[in-house]
């Protein structure tokens, strides 16, 4: 979860290459910053895991377009018109990986039947995704990412809680070090384009 987190800092990036939002010096150096601080708990996960302690931040880059995808069009588009499009797409997107799955024999991918309790986790887990994208959509047509997007440190805490609470786990030195870093960088990037958003604001009043 900790490495996912560096989700706002490429949301960020993406924002200032692809919607031409400003981005200066300050930021980019914060987003290095931010990724050598994911790297600080990639590194011995990685020794545990090999190649697969990467893939946090793969799923942060989805993430982080599919944010941006859900920015571009969250001022035009219905919000329940758009998870059911996610979710077609998501279902389209699996069914794809399971059928090569099924040509190629590769376990990875290899369907597996539920039993009747996964069934019903399964479930509970869509009915909360849907409401948490539903919510999330509903966010971004309401507020600014600048605004919204430090609340999504609090997963982070969360993580650590049900973490120890359900699996025993607790973050070692070196991961809370990491963790300081991702946040402190995330929300310096988003002072900074509070600050660029105020004074925008003000810039039209000053010229009057």
């Amino acid at each position: 979860i900790a490495i996912f987190f560096v989700e706002p800092l490429i949301l960020s990036l993406l924002a200032g290459v692809i919607l031409r939002e400003g981005i200066g010096w300050r930021r980019i150096a914060a987003i290095l910053v931010g990724f050598a601080g994911a790297m600080l708990i990639v590194r011995p996960s990685f020794a545990a895991f090999g190649v697969y302690a990467l893939l946090p931040l793969v799923a942060a880059t989805c993430f982080a377009f599919y944010l941006l995808l859900t920015r571009m069009l969250g001022a035009r588009t219905d919000a329940v018109m758009m998870q059911v499009g996610a979710g077609l797409g998501g279902l389209a997107t699996v069914s794809l990986l399971l059928a090569l799955g099924a040509a190629t024999g590769w376990p990875l991918l290899a369907w597996r039947a539920p039993d009747p309790a996964s069934w019903g986790l399964l479930v509970l887990l869509g009915l909360v995704a849907t409401v948490a994208h539903l919510l999330i959509v509903q966010a971004f047509r309401r507020a600014s990412a600048v605004i919204l997007a430090p609340f999504q440190y609090l997963e982070i805490m969360a993580a650590v809680f049900w973490g120890w609470l359900v699996f025993g786990d607790w973050p070692e030195p070196v991961t809370w070090c990491g963790i300081a870093i991702i946040v402190a960088a995330g929300l310096y990037v988003f002072h900074r384009e509070r600050r660029q958003a105020v004074a925008l604001a003000e810039e039209p009043e000053a010229t009057r």
